[in-house]
Parts: structure tokens; sequence; C-alpha cells
């Protein structure tokens, strides 16, 4: 899947936007397009939205994902698989049949083994892996997909130290103990700004992904479904190395 994400190749005029950056992007949640779904997870894409972000058209279904509608059941003769990520599975700044999703489900389109094939899109910009549990437990088992596939990113741990400082500064309950005990080790305490928790948080930021890795991987077979963990390379900068081997380590764990 490496050459996917290669845009500066294969499509030009996309890399050039991006090189840009128009000071008019603005971040998801300043579109509308984000309801309140719970304090910890903090936001998720509503439903049946029509809005630009970043540059192109994105739309939800009516369940709030950026993808075609589809049915709690799983047709007959076909294998679903359920991605979760962040901006990069989403899709920022490429219209709905540009997702990374759904170039992978038209390239699988001719089926696999006489069986039809179905990939839903659960990815929200800004989500770390902290979110990703939830996200797991709450929408994506209503959907009885038979592979998850998580779509790793080389900012994982800032983003994950990132969600978690949200988290204290604004005093959210940890609804999962095993996190909450973590945090707590760290002498980090409710209330604090960024300034005083990201550097603590971060030092515990590899020990929290491989629990929420952990988490995510026991899920999915407690519930009979294959996990699958994939790294997706950013455009801007070589994730292939330092950024990548720790990741996966990590998750071989």
């Amino acid at each position: 899947y490496e050459e996917l994400v290669r845009i500066d190749r294969f499509n030009p005029r996309l890399w050039e936007v991006y090189s840009r950056k128009p000071a008019k992007w603005v971040g998801l949640r300043d579109t509308g397009a984000i309801e309140t779904a719970g304090e910890f997870i903090g936001g998720e894409l509503r439903p049946l939205q029509d809005f630009t972000f970043k540059g192109a058209r994105l739309r939800t279904n009516r369940w709030g994902m950026r993808d075609r509608n589809y049915s709690k059941a799983v047709p007959e003769d076909t294998v679903r698989l359920a991605f979760l990520g962040a901006s990069y599975t989403m899709g920022a700044g490429v219209g709905d049949n540009e997702t990374y999703e759904s170039i992978v489900e038209e390239t699988m389109a001719a089926g696999v083994q006489g069986r039809n094939v179905e990939i839903l899109n659960f990815g929200v910009s800004g989500y770390a892996a902290t979110h990703q549990i939830e996200v797991l437990e709450r929408k994506v088992l209503e959907f009885d997909p038979e592979i998850v596939v998580y779509n790793a990113h080389g900012n994982e741990l800032t983003s994950l130290a990132r969600h978690l400082s949200l988290v204290m500064r604004d005093s959210t309950e940890i609804p999962y103990p095993e996190l909450a005990e973590m945090i707590e080790k760290t002498g980090v305490l409710p209330g604090q700004g960024r300034a005083q928790t990201e550097a603590p948080l971060r030092r515990i930021s590899r020990e929290v992904l491989r629990w929420a890795y952990e988490r995510i991987a026991s899920t999915c077979r407690e519930n009979g479904i294959t996990p699958v963990w994939l790294m997706i390379p950013r455009l801007s900068v070589d994730d292939r190395g330092s950024r990548f081997e720790p990741l996966r380590r990590i998750a071989e764990e």
C-alpha cells in the first residue's frame, strides 16, 4: 500500500495544494461537522454532512462515516473490513472518491475468493489510539466486520500525549481504570494545563500506546475479528525508519 500515499507521483495537482497549505484550511472541529460524542472521545463526525475540508468536498453517510452508505448487517458473500485511523484514513484534502480507503476498496472490487469486499471508513482527523478504543467498542462492533485494520501513522505517540493532555486539562473522567492508573503515576493532576502535563504524559506514551494496541487487538479477537496493524507513512517526512520501527515493535508485542 505504500505507493498509495505518494501523491507527488500520482497527483501533482494535489501535491501542489498540500505544499501551499492555504490559510483558509481550518481544523475539522471548526467546520461544524463535529458533534459531541462523550467527554473522553470529545467528538465525532456528524451524520449526513456535506462541506468543504482543506479544499475538498467531504460528505458523511447516515452513520457519520466518510463513506458510502452501508447496512449494519453484512451482505451475503461479503468480506467486511473496518478501517480505524486519523486524517490519512478519513482523507484530508482529497475528494470522497480519492480517500485511501476508497482507493483500496475500488482496487479490491473484483472480490476475494469469490466474495465481495466492503471497507468501512471509521477514520476521523485528529484521533489518537486512545480514541480508537471507543470507536471500536461503541461503533465498529455493531457492523460485524471480519477484519479491523488499525492505520497507524508517524505521530502516534505525539497525538496520544496530546489527547491525554486535553483530557487532564478538562478534568475529564477516564473510563479505563488501567489508563487512569498509568496517568496517576505521572503526578499529573486534573485541571493542569498543557504546559504542565504534556512532558510527563509523553514519557508514558509508549506504555499507553502498548496498552491501547493490546486492548484493540484483544477486543477484536474476543469478537471473532482479525486485527491488522498497518503503518501509513506521511508525505512530508520519512517514517519508514526511526518512527516506523519503534511503532512496529510496540504493535508486535
